[in-house]
């Protein structure tokens, strides 16, 4: 899953990186953090830092520094116009990955759904019903209706999606989030093999901070001297 898209940073820096300068504890926590993931013992690293000061160029370099090991790259970016929506970043996510386009027309956009929710899970009849209405789907006679209760939708829903990220994690998987609101979705997929990069700005609230699997990493401005080298 991924989709062809880039986020702010990338359309913003087309061409190949430069090289992080003052920067080396930060990146050898990451790569340490990683191994570790990819050893079977998930981890969550959590970047912060005020607007600007680096957050997307390091989590940038260690996509560089895994880009030759087979992986699969989730990303699930937030939005600061839908704060109420808590699981906006999966809708994108699977709309990008599937190709969905808004004008298709709803057997399309399920034709194009299945094919991606059934790289990860064999439970076809119990997943698909779920993301389709997450996504605003009509199922049509496809599957059957839900009859769920509003509490009870919202957590098969979040079921599923810990079913479609499980699923994908054979062997190994990495995952990026952007944004707040995602907390209790990062927390319970923790023990896996997961290594999930966080980022946010330090307004943020970090319901993850605390937790064993959990690796702050606050972003300052490196020493005058560091930031001459890497300007």
């Amino acid at each position: 899953m991924g989709g062809a898209w880039r986020v702010r940073f990338e359309a913003a820096h087309p061409a190949r990186l430069t090289c992080i300068v003052g920067r080396e504890a930060e990146c050898a926590n990451l790569t340490a953090r990683q191994r570790r993931a990819w050893c079977g013992e998930g981890q969550t690293v959590l970047i912060s830092g005020e607007a600007g000061i680096g957050k997307s160029r390091l989590s940038a370099w260690l996509a560089e520094q895994v880009a030759d090991t087979p992986h699969t790259r989730l990303r699930f970016h937030c939005s600061p116009y839908h704060r109420d929506s808590v699981l906006y970043p999966f809708v994108q996510q699977f709309e990008r990955a599937a190709g969905i386009a808004p004008q298709e027309n709803p057997e399309v956009k399920l034709d194009k759904l299945d094919k991606v929710l059934g790289l990860a899970t064999d439970r076809m009849n119990d997943v698909a019903p779920l993301i389709a209405s997450l996504l605003s789907i009509p199922p049509g006679k496809r599957y059957p209706p839900l009859n769920l209760s509003p509490a009870q939708q919202r957590r098969q829903t979040f079921l599923a999606l810990l079913d479609q990220i499980e699923g994908l994690a054979k062997p190994l998987w990495r995952s990026e989030f952007a944004g707040g609101g995602i907390e209790a979705l990062k927390a319970s997929v923790a023990p896996g093999p997961v290594p999930v990069k966080s980022e946010n700005g330090v307004a943020c609230g970090h319901a993850l901070v605390g937790a064993t699997c959990c690796r702050p990493t606050q972003l300052d401005d490196p020493p005058p001297a560091r930031r001459d080298r890497s300007a």
